[in-house]
């Protein structure tokens, strides 16, 4: 999780120049800051703001006069809410504040093609190579682990509950988009990778139990805040012994 707040969180730069030589009267040019480079999709007036750990975020953000969209306590210490330029000022200037970022949006990878898996489960090349370290493949899945008892974290468009690959394994767990569908994937894309990991038919480990983390909505879209707020519940809440899957990616912030 610290890798994750290390890649989300980006430092202020500025460029400073040296005085220059010569005479007395020859005068220093004023420091320039360097520009904020944000994400192509980025959400004007929609922040993510990240506190040190002595800073409690809800009081901060009371203090300021916002009110946050999602808090954060574990993945990292902080917030994401909207803020006007005042106080995005007065943000920036406060106190145990370590980075003030524009949030983004961000789409999940397009489902694959149906029709793509011709084969049967045990004549499938991922699962089979992944079965064994040695080539040649030996055309066979016999994997020694089902998963049973461990509880496999699926980031991503939400979960397909009732599909019978489940048998009853997969359930709610966290839903950011907040369009009351409670966890339930209505695209299909994190039904597709709860399967990968966990389904009957095609699954890695059979008998693993899964848990939806939504964090893209209908469109297979959603935003860095959510994402983190994903993050954060997983890191407050998982059963161990827990695995974690996040199939999905954005623009990557420069400075």
């Amino acid at each position: 999780m610290r890798l994750l707040a290390a890649r989300l969180t980006t430092a202020a730069v500025l460029a400073l120049s040296p005085v220059a030589a010569g005479t007395a009267s020859a005068a220093a040019p004023e420091p320039t800051p360097a520009p904020l480079h944000t994400s192509a999709n980025a959400i004007p007036g929609s922040y993510i703001v990240t506190l040190a750990k002595s800073l409690d975020p809800k009081n901060f953000a009371e203090s300021i006069g916002v009110k946050p969209k999602f808090t954060y306590t574990t993945a990292i210490n902080g917030f994401a809410t909207s803020l006007t330029p005042k106080q995005l000022e007065t943000v920036r200037e406060s106190y145990g504040v370590l980075s003030v970022e524009e949030d983004a949006r961000v789409s999940g990878p397009p489902m694959p093609s149906k029709g793509v898996q011709t084969k049967s489960p045990a004549h499938s090349w991922g699962l089979d190579r992944i079965d064994q370290r040695f080539l040649p493949l030996d055309n066979n899945f016999s994997a020694n682990r089902s998963g049973q008892g461990v509880t496999a974290y699926i980031l991503d468009s939400g979960i397909d509950f009732t599909h019978p690959d489940f048998g009853g394994r997969a359930r709610a767990g966290f839903d950011a988009i907040g369009d009351g569908r409670g966890g339930a994937d209505c695209n299909g894309h994190g039904t597709h990778v709860a399967g990968t990991v966990g389904g009957t038919t095609f699954g890695v480990a059979r008998k693993v139990n899964l848990v939806s983390v939504r964090v893209l909505g209908c469109d297979n879209r959603g935003a860095w805040s959510g994402i983190i707020a994903g993050f954060d519940w997983v890191a407050r809440n998982a059963q161990q012994p827990a695995v974690l899957n996040a199939s999905l990616g954005g623009d990557r912030l420069e400075s």
